[in-house]
């Protein structure tokens, strides 16, 4: 078992420019607007595309279901007044979910369920837009897969493409 004092004292300096800051090339792809070209074999399937679709719906229906369930086991009796009530509850909990894991893993919660996500990060101002589009897309309950990964709306507003998961 080796210990921090077994390696060698260059391995453990710090480079010497470690506080500057380094130039990129617009990592994002911000200042052309234009969406990057996929690579071909990481796209995924419509299959998929749909697949991710429903993986929201599916997420959205079971949190609404849930709180209609938790106000039966409290001793409420979940009537038809209730349910737009955790309707909300549940878009507001995709809503909050999709926008953090949008940001951190670059995925709503179904497209991270069926494995598909945006090739690159997307610039905050864009992630309403595709909140929008991913709801949008729901209520095509996923019909809009068909156009495929390339003409996908979410591609499309995020300004990035979408491949698979590795």
């Amino acid at each position: 078992m080796s210990s921090p004092h077994d390696h060698e004292p260059e391995m453990l300096d710090f480079p010497h420019n470690w506080d500057e800051l380094q130039e990129t090339e617009d990592p994002l792809n911000l200042s052309s607007g234009k969406i990057r070209a996929a690579d071909p074999e990481n796209e995924p399937l419509v299959l998929s595309l749909f697949a991710a679709t429903w993986a929201d719906i599916v997420a959205i229906v079971a949190v609404s279901t849930a709180s209609l369930l938790v106000l039966g086991m409290i001793g409420h009796q979940p009537t038809i007044t209730a349910f737009p009530w955790a309707m909300a509850l549940a878009l507001m909990w995709w809503i909050i979910s999709a926008t953090a894991t949008l940001i951190v893993r670059r995925g709503t919660p179904g497209m991270l369920a069926a494995g598909v996500i945006l090739a690159e990060p997307i610039e905050p101002k864009r992630v309403p837009l595709v909140l929008i589009s991913a709801l949008v897309s729901c209520a095509f309950l996923g019909f809009l897969a068909f156009f495929g990964a390339r003409l996908s709306p979410i591609s499309y507003v995020s300004g990035a493409s979408l491949e698979h998961l590795d």
